[in-house]
């Protein structure tokens, strides 16, 4: 199985199994509710409360026809007094206090209007009520019927009877007999009645609720699982990539190819990716570094072939020339000039050959070094001083510290004339080298040849060190070669920095002497 698969495997069972769980939790716990709500006895409570409260007020009704009676009879037998300190309204404020009963009201309309008012509201003695009880806004809008039990919205439980009219009292007249109940009890009474319908017909669904939950719970998790699947796909595949990626890119090393890759993904990818890339670029210079060693290798042993051979006829060539030189003093004049002129250029070219034959011997083998302290600005203007090439201008800029390296003065010599020779023979129709020390900091001295010549193409700056390698018509390509051996005997560094048209700039880096 595939990383990827494996991936979103372990990515769907850590998003499913969790769910399924609380799935399962929420589930049993809401099932659980509603089985408890439908068994919890609650309509039995409630239908025991109306049945209560109407046994109350049936009770309530009995007593009240049996106490409201003597009044009723009395206000039908004559016109009472009913103002305040009246006898008649003494007794009925006890006759209310001794049976119970917290009201007694009489009402009037008058001929040909609409209205009741209320004109005498009598509480029981001892009792008396701040707000009336008014029961004419409902009388008025019919809402109470003399004939029926009143159960008002101000909270009155009684009995309503109209007064026979007569001459003293032309307009209707209602006498109220009753119990002052709280305030909303019937709104109460009713709501609970509603109530119960209500919740006789909710009970009816329980069963439909069992289901609606499951069905709602198991929709739920299938559409985690679903999302979850492309979850973990994307993210698999999101972890996957830059491995595979990675993977496949490590197939392609080979023995000869620097490959990258582009870190991503995740922190610890990109680590890898960007240590494979570390590990390449130092194979890759690995690579070079061997290629070179191997190439110096050969051209060794080829180099101290060639100096013995170069060296041998050298030498009887020099022989006979010193020898030719003292037989021209028996020649004429004028033969004796033309043929010095001949011998010059061949000592010329002869002492050329013996430069070759030294740098090729100094390729097979360098000589020990024997260090010294070696003040740069001193072997600076020296090698200013003995210059032979007179068509550029020499520019040096010494360091006032005087840097001084502990090196082998003749072998940083030979490095540094062949910088400036370099440097000079790039501008044959003249122009300005610039040599310049400096202390580079870091326990490093720094010696920088600079000319103005037609610089280095980029595609032979990477090789300007190779053996065998020159850009010049008649070079060896071993000057920079050996050079660079030179230097790094020594513990330092050549480094070239060059563009085609703004010249080349050679710097050499030495370890500072200590003091």
């Amino acid at each position: 199985m595939s990383l990827r698969a494996r991936l979103t495997l372990w990515f769907l069972v850590l998003a499913i199994v969790p769910s399924l769980a609380l799935s399962g939790l929420v589930l049993r716990q809401l099932v659980s509710t509603v089985e408890w709500w439908d068994s919890a006895g609650a309509e039995e409570a409630l239908t025991s409360s109306v049945v209560v409260a109407k046994n109350a007020l049936q009770r309530l009704e009995n007593g009240l026809h049996l106490s409201a009676t003597p009044l009723f009879d009395l206000a039908r037998s004559r016109d009472l007094q009913l103002a305040p300190g009246q006898p008649d309204r003494l007794f009925i404020e006890r006759y209310l206090d001794n049976t119970g009963l917290d009201l007694y009201q009489l009402y009037t309309r008058a001929p040909g209007d609409s209205t009741w008012q209320l004109v005498a509201d009598i509480a029981p003695a001892g009792s008396p009520r701040r707000v009336p009880l008014d029961l004419s806004p409902e009388l008025d809008r019919g809402r109470i019927d003399p004939m029926r039990t009143v159960q008002s919205a101000t909270g009155v439980f009684g009995l309503l009877i109209p007064l026979p009219s007569d001459s003293t009292h032309a307009g209707a007249r209602l006498v109220a007999v009753g119990y002052a109940l709280p305030k909303d009890f019937f709104l109460r009474l009713s709501e609970l009645q509603l109530g119960i319908g209500t919740f006789r017909a909710l009970a009816g669904y329980a069963e439909v609720f069992k289901w609606y939950f499951r069905l709602a719970v198991l929709a739920i998790l299938i559409g985690v699982a679903i999302v979850a699947i492309f979850a973990a796909r994307a993210l698999a595949r999101h972890l996957a990539r830059p491995i595979a990626d990675l993977a496949a890119t490590f197939a392609q090393v080979d023995g000869g190819t620097e490959v990258r890759v582009t870190p991503g993904g995740a922190p610890e990818v990109r680590q890898l990716g960007e240590a494979f890339n570390a590990m390449t670029a130092r194979l890759a210079v690995a690579r070079a570094e061997l290629a070179r060693a191997e190439r110096a290798a050969a051209w060794q042993g080829v180099a101290r072939q060639v100096a013995h051979e170069i060296k041998n006829p050298l030498t009887t060539i020099g022989l006979a020339l010193a020898n030719m030189e003292r037989e021209f003093e028996a020649l004429p004049l004028d033969a004796r000039a033309r043929v010095d002129k001949r011998v010059r250029a061949l000592e010329h070219e002869l002492a050329s050959l013996g430069d070759l034959a030294d740098s090729f011997s100094a390729l097979g083998a360098l000589p020990i070094m024997r260090p010294t302290a070696v003040d740069l600005n001193s072997l600076v203007e020296s090698l200013v001083a003995a210059s032979p090439w007179r068509h550029v201008a020499l520019e040096t800029v010494p360091d006032p510290a005087r840097p001084t390296v502990w090196a082998d003065e003749r072998q940083l010599r030979r490095v540094l004339r062949n910088l400036l020779k370099n440097a000079c023979e790039a501008q044959p129709a003249g122009g300005r080298v610039r040599i310049a020390t400096a202390r580079a900091g870091d326990g490093m001295a720094s010696v920088v040849v600079e000319d103005e010549g037609p610089g280095i193409a980029p595609g032979a700056l990477a090789h300007i060190f190779d053996t065998g390698f020159t850009t010049k018509k008649d070079g060896s390509g071993v000057g920079l070669s050996v050079s660079q051996r030179v230097i790094e005997q020594h513990g330092g560094t050549i480094e070239v920095d060059s563009e085609p048209g703004r010249g080349a700039r050679f710097t050499v880096l030495l370890p500072e002497r200590s003091a």
